[in-house]
Formats: structure tokens, C-alpha cells, sequence
């Protein structure tokens, strides 16, 4: 077994009107400087099979507001105290969270002083990070992989939808691409929606919704 790690995103937005309010709420009376760090994390199990054949998927989105001097000091720590490995293992932290460190503290020196006010008292830093952790199975080793079809029935149960009943969502998580209008789309139990042949050919393979991770009946 293998894992792959990389850093897809990062990058300093504004922060949003909640965003802004969740920290006023949570932060009241403090003059420091803040991070808030969003992180967006696809844990994908592959197989090699000549070529990477994804068998199991599932997101993980999470945020947190860190003192500005912690971050620079200890984003490793900072991390681990708020995202367990099961989400964020420790080989990330030690291989890229100095780079993610080292960005920041450029950001916070080179800003504008005016661009991260809340107040004129103190800033706060929307840092937004997309990781990708892709952990990969050789064929020879398929007996530790726990792949669990869902059943004949269950997938034949599925609903079909037109997308514009649908269109909180984008794009079809399973094979990552926008999602055409008026597709057509199967609706997972759990309100989730995907591509037909993308969905069908992960539920033969893998029981559970790749967002959520909601179990369909197995064989």
C-alpha cells in the first residue's frame, strides 16, 4: 500500500458575511490577529490495476480560527489539535504544512494592512486548503481491501432525476466533472446525485455513498 498526498488549493478569499459573523460571535473581545483555515480534504482508496482504479471515496470539510502567532509557530500542531489523522495524517503535516506555513507568514508580511481588517484593532486571515490524499492497493494485495457491492435491487431501486430538481451540486463527485444542464442524474437515498453510469459502476463496486458514505443494501 501507498499513499499520495497533495495540496490542490490555497488560497486567501475574503472572508464571507457568516464566515465574518461566526468569528465576531466567537472571538468577541479579542484584539489578536486570527486564521481561519478551511479545509477541504478527498480521501480516495485506488487499486492498481495498470492503471489507478478509484474504489472508494469520501470528503471531509472542516474549519478553524487560530491565533495568527500559534499558526506561524505551530501549524502542525494547530492542525493535529482540531483534525484527527483519521481526516489529516501525519505525513501531510510533515511534508507540506511547512509549505502552508511559509505561505502564510508571507501573506501576513506582505498584505496590505487594510486587506484582512475586521476591525482596525485586528485582522483575520481566510486561509482555504484543498488536499488530496489518494491511497493506492496492488492488485496482488486486494484481500486487505474492503470492497462491499451494494445489491442488484438496491441499485435498481435508485431514482432518476432531471439535474434542475437537483442543482445544489456541480459537478458528479465520482468522476469530478461539471454536470450538464438538465442531466440526467440518479438520487442517492441520502439526497446525494450522480452521474448514472458514474454511480452504478461505484455501487458495484462499493456499497456506500462516496460524499457521506451512506450504506446501500449488500449482497
Amino acid at each position: 500500500m501507498s499513499m499520495i498526498l497533495s495540496l490542490g488549493e490555497l488560497r486567501f478569499p475574503a472572508l464571507d458575511e457568516s464566515e465574518l459573523q461566526n468569528y465576531l460571535v466567537l472571538k468577541e473581545g479579542d484584539i489578536e490577529d486570527y486564521f481561519h483555515v478551511k479545509v477541504n480534504v478527498t480521501h480516495e482508496v485506488c487499486v492498481a490495476y495498470g492503471q489507478l482504479v478509484p474504489i472508494n471515496r469520501f470528503l471531509f470539510q472542516g474549519s478553524m480560527f487560530v491565533p495568527v502567532q500559534d499558526f506561524l509557530e505551530d501549524g502542525p500542531l494547530c492542525m493535529r489539535a482540531c483534525f484527527d489523522d483519521q481526516i489529516i495524517p501525519d505525513s501531510f503535516l510533515h511534508e507540506i504544512m511547512p509549505n502552508v506555513t511559509a505561505y502564510s507568514r508571507a501573506e501576513v508580511q506582505t498584505s496590505h494592512p487594510d486587506s484582512h481588517n475586521v476591525t482596525p484593532n485586528f485582522r483575520v486571515f481566510n486561509l482555504v486548503l484543498a488536499i488530496f490524499i489518494t491511497v493506492i492497493h496492488e492488485e496482488t494485495n486486494m484481500s486487505q481491501v474492503r470492497m462491499v457491492p451494494a445489491s442488484k435491487t438496491a441499485i435498481e431501486s435508485l431514482q432518476k432525476a432531471k439535474l434542475q430538481d437537483n442543482a445544489t451540486m456541480e459537478k458528479c463527485t465520482i468522476c469530478l466533472t461539471e454536470f450538464d444542464k438538465d442531466a440526467q442524474v440518479l438520487l442517492m437515498p441520502c439526497k446525494h446525485v450522480y452521474h448514472e453510469e458514474c454511480l452504478i459502476q461505484w455501487l458495484q463496486a462499493s456499497h456506500m455513498c462516496p460524499l457521506c458514505r451512506y450504506p446501500m443494501s449488500t449482497l
